[in-house]
C-alpha cells in the first residue's frame, strides 16, 4: 500500500476519493495492512485529531471496503 493511501482515505476532498478508488491504487493495496491501519486507534491518532473525525473516517472506510475489497 502506498503511504499516501491512509491520509487520502481520511480526507474529505473529492480528488482524494477519486485517487483511492482508482484501479491502480485498489490493485496495489495490502488489504490486511489497510484493515490494521484503519481500525487500530493508535495508528489513526497520528492522522485523525478527534473522535468525530474518526467516526466519519470509519464510515467511509467501511463503505470503501464493501465496494472495493475483492
Amino acid at each position: 500500500m502506498k503511504s499516501k493511501t491512509k491520509p487520502k482515505l481520511c480526507s474529505f476532498r473529492d480528488t482524494d476519493k477519486a485517487d483511492v478508488e482508482s484501479e491502480a491504487v485498489r490493485s496495489s493495496l495490502d488489504w490486511r495492512l489497510l484493515e490494521y491501519l484503519a481500525t487500530d486507534k493508535d495508528e489513526l491518532k497520528a492522522s485523525i485529531l478527534n473522535d468525530w473525525r474518526y467516526r466519519d473516517f470509519y464510515i467511509r472506510y467501511q463503505e470503501y471496503v464493501e465496494r472495493w475489497r475483492p
